[in-house]
């Protein structure tokens, strides 16, 4: 097989996912039965040239249609060591088997993590993480849990408590346990950490320990980080986040590189649209192609490959994104505080899913857009950060923008900020989008996004719900 112009990372994943086709094709009943569905000859499959002409496969097309055994190795999901379940949104739950060599692979990417931008074991000797993902058989918590246990029992010095999806348990952990140790990693979903630490006030923060934070189930954009970086006394390096979801397992993971890249992206449009191609800034994480294999579809779709217990070929993640290979960001100058510079492995940049945005007049506006804006210091102290957006219609058949804001915990009501905020918000979308600046002159107020806002833990629209990979 001839791959040109690729990394040899990425070459490697390529051959990696041709095997893993030929042997699905063989030991997976159901695949077998679903090429021959689509009149696809799988012995027509020998480079990677051909393997991006197979079919893609989907929740919807392939794993609702079959068993959990005809989807597995050999019919059998037996000898697994763990199953997830996915949200079924839809009413219906999904599970996903993983076995004890996913999971030992997977350890060594929160080992990357943990060693090489936390310095556990090298510069701290005494480490807690508190897992503050939801448990049950969400895959966040429990794989995070697995992963560091793994590591501990292999001599990593880390402490592990998991009070989950409960705040008021995790304040206590960070307060009655904390200053035992050197350092405290806070583990969870970006909107329950900032939430928890908007509440948590040491008595001093010189006398309590290294704070970092380890992010997974939701995107943010780099002054989100910033924030949160100020909040526990540390710089962005300390803010960290990994992708994962139920059907795939973990994916990737940011570095000190893939943080600072992603912050030059942010500031500079020109290094954006060079690397990118897009106004938007997405969420920019390594992942190993061996391990996961990632391709763009012609759509823009990020499609997986991947050896699981149940494994996946060509699967739709619903993610629209694409593939950086290390040497196209190899000429980028980064701002590193600690000197650390390189992971070789290739990156995956991703916008999420089009349930993530909205139009006014036609102006795409962005999930990351609104969570910039509830940042500033004058709107994040009222707020929790969590938002809906949609585009709402009126009797009138005019569109407006929506807009529901959960308040902070201790305010029940604002006054007329709304209108402010409406006012400050709308500048803020100009300074992003030109498609947005130029219906703001056209429509004036009619464009002004309309905000309602809503008492904290709003059982319509924020009830406490526990969250997961996205």
């Amino acid at each position: 097989m001839s791959v040109q112009g690729t990394d040899p990372f990425l070459y490697a994943g390529q051959e990696k996912a041709v095997a893993l086709f030929h042997r699905a094709v063989r030991k997976v009943s159901a695949y077998n039965h679903f090429l021959n569905e689509h009149g696809f000859d799988a012995r027509s499959v020998v480079t990677y040239a051909d393997f991006q002409k197979l079919p893609v496969t989907s929740k919807e097309n392939y794993i609702e249609r079959y068993s959990l055994n005809e989807l597995a190795w050999n019919g059998n999901i037996g000898d697994t060591t763990m199953v997830h379940s996915s949200s079924g949104t839809s009413g219906k739950p999904y599970y996903w088997p993983c076995s004890d060599d996913e999971l030992k692979t997977a350890m060594r990417f929160y080992e990357s993590v943990f060693r090489d931008s936390f310095e556990v074991g090298e510069k701290y000797k005494r480490t807690l993480l508190i897992v503050c993902f939801g448990m049950g058989t969400w895959i966040a918590g429990s794989y995070t849990t697995a992963a560091a246990l793994l590591l501990r029992l292999q001599g990593l010095p880390m402490t592990i408590v998991t009070p989950g999806f409960n705040r008021q348990e995790a304040l206590r952990l960070m307060t009655h346990l904390g200053g035992a140790f050197e350092q405290v990693i806070l583990a969870g979903i970006p909107s329950f950490i900032k939430d928890l630490l908007d509440e948590w006030s040491p008595v001093s923060p010189r006398d309590y320990p290294k704070l970092r934070v380890l992010l997974a189930g939701e995107g943010f954009p780099e002054s989100w980080r910033e924030h949160v970086a100020r909040t526990i006394g540390g710089d962005i390096f300390d803010v960290i986040s990994l992708l994962g979801s139920a059907d795939a397992g973990l994916i990737g993971f940011e570095s000190n590189h893939s943080i600072a890249l992603r912050n030059t992206i942010a500031k500079d449009a020109i290094v954006r649209r060079s690397l990118i191609h897009n106004d938007r800034v997405p969420a920019l994480l390594h992942f190993d192609p061996c391990h996961r294999f990632l391709e763009s579809s012609d759509a823009g779709k990020l499609l997986i490959t991947a050896d699981r217990t149940i494994p996946l070929i060509r699967y739709d993640t619903l993610d629209f994104g694409g593939i950086l290979s290390s040497k196209l960001t190899a000429g980028v100058p980064l701002e590193l505080t600690d000197g650390k510079s390189t992971i070789h492995l290739p990156l995956v940049y991703l916008f999420g899913r089009g349930a993530k945005s909205a139009t006014i007049y036609g102006a795409n506006i962005h999930a990351e857009w609104v969570q910039e804006f509830l940042v500033e210091s004058s709107v994040r102290s009222c707020t929790s950060g969590r938002f809906q957006l949609e585009t709402n219609w009126l009797p009138s058949c005019d569109q407006r923008l929506l807009i529901r804001i959960e308040l902070g915990r201790d305010y029940k009501a604002i006054g007329d900020e709304t209108e402010k905020w409406s006012e400050s918000l709308a500048t803020h979308l100009r300074s992003r989008s030109t498609e947005y600046s130029r219906i703001s002159e056209e429509y004036g107020e009619r464009s002004f996004p309309l905000i309602t806002v809503h008492n904290y833990g709003c059982a319509e629209y924020f009830p406490s719900i526990q969250k997961k990979y996205s």
